[in-house]
């Protein structure tokens, strides 16, 4: 592994709180089971397995990043099926692309991209609202945004979301996709009533079944 960031998503899975639980793997100094967190990050192929057979697949010197849910990217090293990862830098590129940007790709921007895609049909002039704007998503979200209030984003739950929920115009769609303080959210039963305002979820990193 060449980097790996810390989410909030991964101090949830090490107090076994979130839906995906830690990988488990085995320590090659001792030949100990551990359980390894960690669900973005990229990594630099050192070997491919003779059993390899697909032209796509990556190559020594590429970099690589999860395709999997619940990777276990805190660890130096990692024999994983080449299916599991997916390359985001050729060997002998010339790309652009920074080591701390890589190992932050595979969860925020998906959540970003999917909160502006799959809860409302976002036009040009309409507006979006959201709490924890500073966030790596938060910032993804206005990165992606059509200037895209009809929908709200909350990723800090309590008194936050629904603040949120009032903000939206008639109609509304509130997504949360994060509860950083722990606290449930009132959902007023007038504004899902009488101004037909929707309150949704999101987990881009699906449980295990």
């Amino acid at each position: 592994m060449l980097a790996a960031p810390v989410n909030p998503s991964d101090i949830n899975a090490i107090q076994g709180v979130y839906p995906v639980p830690l990988v488990p793997a085995t320590c090659v100094t001792d030949n100990t089971s551990v359980s390894v967190a960690g669900f973005e990050g990229v990594a630099q192929v050192v070997a491919v397995g003779d059993r390899v057979t697909d032209a796509h697949a990556p190559q020594p010197g590429e970099w690589v990043i999860p395709d999997t849910a619940g990777f276990g990217t805190w660890r130096a090293h990692a024999v994983v099926p080449a299916t599991d990862v997916a390359v985001v830098r050729r060997a002998g590129s010339d790309s652009a692309l920074q080591v701390a940007a890589a190992a932050s790709l595979s969860v925020n921007t998906t959540t970003a991209y999917r909160l502006l895609r799959d809860f409302a049909n976002l036009e040009a002039g309409d507006t979006v609202v959201q709490n924890a704007g500073n966030s790596a998503v938060g910032r993804y979200v206005i990165q992606l945004s059509v200037a895209a209030a009809k929908v709200a984003f909350n990723s800090v739950g309590g008194k936050s979301a629904t603040e949120l929920l009032h903000a939206l115009a008639p109609g509304g769609t509130h997504v949360t996709y994060g509860v950083m303080t722990r606290e449930p959210m009132a959902v007023p039963a007038s504004l899902l009533i009488f101004k037909d305002k929707f309150a949704n979820g999101e987990l881009v990193t699906p449980p295990p079944e």
